[in-house]
């Protein structure tokens, strides 16, 4: 097994030390993340300027190769495949990305974004998502069994896996709950704010999950982690039937 391991979040990222660590124990593993945080860049690529990729000294143990890139998260995951990776891998799993990818919000996703690009491709992939605290414990439990059982699945020709951790601690968390769908609806929502010294308008992201659990449908990924479970579904690639 050959793993690609790419996000969004930049090569330094706590999460994708931990996604690249669990991915390490199954098969050869390469690493191949931005040089800087590259948050809400969905699919976009770099079409006219030159790309860089240097060698990072990657500091999880069993990794075959890492290195940042210049570039989207998406052109990460181009750049691995036409130039970086030896040869081809058998599935990519982008993240953990630190925020929920969940409902309306993938559409905006780095993290979505570079693991569609390989789907694109032809490879399999899945994008991990981890609520925005310091607790890790649900995700360390439950990272290598979601990993092992996608990948023990059935190849998706049209779907990429997505999924999302919940803020609770281990003590709380419900398990896992699989074949969940995107909620329709957004987690995070924009606020824009002006000000006499201001010459512009600011934005600003409110991520407070609302009170009123009724405005998530019964078995959509924002219910799952919002009730305490583990999330996992998948996510259709627009562009192939």
């Amino acid at each position: 097994m050959r793993i690609l391991v790419v996000n969004d979040d930049g090569i330094e990222a706590e999460g994708l030390r931990r996604l690249a660590a669990a991915a390490a124990e199954l098969g050869e593993t390469w690493v191949v993340a931005p040089d800087r945080p590259n948050s809400g860049m969905s699919q976009c690529i770099t079409i006219w300027d030159t790309l860089t990729a240097v060698p990072y000294p990657f500091p999880v143990p069993g990794v075959a190769g890492a290195f940042a890139c210049s570039g989207t998260p998406a052109d990460c995951t181009d750049v691995a495949l036409s130039a970086l990776m030896p040869q081809r891998p058998d599935f990519i799993l982008s993240g953990i990305n630190n925020g929920y990818n969940a409902g309306n919000d993938i559409v905006y996703s780095g993290t979505i974004g570079a693991a569609m690009e390989g789907l694109m491709q032809g490879i399999p992939a899945a994008a991990f998502s981890h609520e925005k605290v310091d607790d890790y414990s649900v995700t360390d439990r439950y990272l290598r069994e979601v990993i092992r059982r996608i990948l023990a699945e059935k190849p998706l020709r049209n779907r990429i896996w997505n999924v999302n951790f919940p803020e609770c601690g281990l003590d709380k968390c419900k398990g896992i709950r699989w074949g969940t769908v995107p909620a329709g609806k957004g987690f995070f929502r924009m606020e824009f704010r002006t000000g006499k010294e201001e010459k512009g308008v600011r934005s600003l992201i409110n991520a407070d999950v609302p009170e009123d659990r009724s405005l998530f449908p019964e078995g959509s990924d924002l219910a799952a982690v919002v009730d305490g479970y583990v999330s996992v579904g998948t996510v259709r690639c627009c562009v192939m039937p």
